[in-house]
């Protein structure tokens, strides 16, 4: 998209007169969010805030205009799902299967209060590198370590609680509910505090309904894998055999199978949408009609994360990676996020940014995906989406993405180099009651 093609409803002139009280204008590349495209474009700010996008250049002195022909302009990212604590475990192969992935990841992930603090600020750092101004974090063991992180960041967090507990270890998951609900306030300076019941097969029914009955934001890892599925429908495979090897199961114990799609089997909606990591899989041709009508109609949000669902090498029916684009094509709510640093391939940054080479089709189809990775993400948690829209302000932060000097959907798809943020971050203006 172009000048000559459309100028998104957001563009200003630049002869508007809000320009000539710029204290600070860039010239850009492009400037791009969830509702359209401008090529070229003039940022101007002034005491913290955007003036524009500008469609035209502007009318002041030229030596007040800095030219940044390099860099793609777009709000500051949401990335609605990530395990912040896993920062410093570092990538996993999966040259053991997925079972014995998950039991890497655990035995290698920190436990104690002062690895956990560091894990949780190694990950901040990254995703602040990465124009990430709000996630949605999984916290593993210690959360209230993880909390107090959290609450002193740059960064406005969901802080879901993981809860494990199925079989003969189902009361130690009732009792991470009841502790959090006991000890965790619901906020906590920009951390609201949730609970994420972890998956299917690692949480009972039982654990699941308490999470939702909390009142309390939810999240859940679900149709992550075929393994996943084969629990689920027939209660059998490695699962049931990682449930034996850590003492959840009794060796000639089995499992009560559901008999249908996990998220078929999930309680009903709690106060908030759910979160769904993953959804990788939507099963048969008949389940993917129910399980479609079944988060359009709870207002679910599904978090695909792509270069996790590839490096697990994950294919639904259809020999895709993921489902993403008929979920949106049949009304349900789709964001993108990142998993956690044991799915990436770089340990620079967390970026949702760096998900995006793997779903880019043409430039009219840039807007779509921005928005995956801003209006998306602050719609599930629960925040305020104008911040992350040039029509509404973008108060959260602007991002200058380095993209070279050529087309700037080339330089994202090739791989976009450094961010820098043009404003902010400001986590306070995703929350509604601030």
């Amino acid at each position: 998209m172009s000048l000559e093609d459309e100028t998104p409803a957001w563009a200003i002139a630049g002869s508007d007169e809000r320009f000539q009280q710029a204290d600070r204008v860039v010239e850009v590349a492009a400037a791009v969010d969830a509702d359209g495209l401008l090529e070229p474009a003039w940022l101007g700010f002034r005491e913290g805030r955007l003036l524009g996008p500008a469609a035209s250049p502007p009318s002041v002195p030229a030596d007040r205009v800095e030219r940044r022909p390099d860099l793609l302009a777009m709000p500051a990212m949401i990335n609605p799902h990530v395990h912040l604590d896993l920062t410093t475990v570092g990538p996993v192969t999966l040259r053991e299967g997925f079972d014995g992935w998950l039991e890497t990841i655990r035995a290698r992930r920190p436990r104690t209060e002062g690895e956990i603090r560091a894990s949780v600020d190694a990950g901040i750092a990254a995703s602040l590198r990465g124009g990430v101004v709000g996630v949605g974090d999984i916290l593993g063991a210690a959360p209230e370590a993880a909390v107090e992180t959290l609450a002193s960041a740059d960064l406005a967090s969901v802080a879901f609680v993981e809860c494990l507990g199925i079989g003969r270890r189902e009361s130690a998951g009732l009792a991470m509910v009841d502790r959090v609900c006991d000890t965790l306030p619901l906020r906590r300076g920009r951390v609201e505090v949730g609970l994420s019941p972890h998956a299917p097969y690692s949480c009972s029914r039982g654990v699941y309904e308490a999470a939702v009955a909390s009142g309390r934001p939810v999240s859940s890892h679900l149709a992550e894998s075929l393994e996943e599925l084969e629990f689920c429908r027939e209660g059998r495979g490695p699962m049931v055999d990682l449930l034996r090897r850590v003492g959840a199961l009794g060796e000639e114990e089995g499992i009560d199978a559901a008999g249908r799609h996990p998220v078929l089997g999930l309680p009903a909606t709690p106060s908030r949408p759910w979160v769904l990591a993953h959804v990788n899989l939507l099963g048969t041709e008949e389940e993917e009609e129910a399980v479609c009508t079944w988060l359009r109609r709870h207002h679910a949000t599904v978090v695909y994360c792509p270069r996790a669902a590839a490096m697990l090498g994950h294919l639904d029916r259809a020999g895709s990676a993921h489902p993403w684009r008929r979920l949106l094509d049949r009304g349900v709510r789709v964001a993108v996020g990142t998993d956690g640093m044991p799915c990436l391939d770089r340990a620079d940054r967390i970026s949702p940014l760096d998900e995006l080479p793997r779903l880019m089709g043409g430039a009219e189809d840039l807007p779509r995906l921005v928005g995956l990775v801003t209006v998306a993400g602050a719609i599930a948690l629960g925040w305020n989406a104008d911040a992350v829209r040039f029509r509404g302000g973008c108060e959260a932060g602007v991002l200058g993405v380095a993209v070279g000097d050529g087309p700037p959907l080339e330089g994202l798809r090739r791989h976009a180099g450094p961010i820098e943020w043009l404003l902010g971050p400001n986590p306070d203006a995703l929350r509604r009651d601030v």
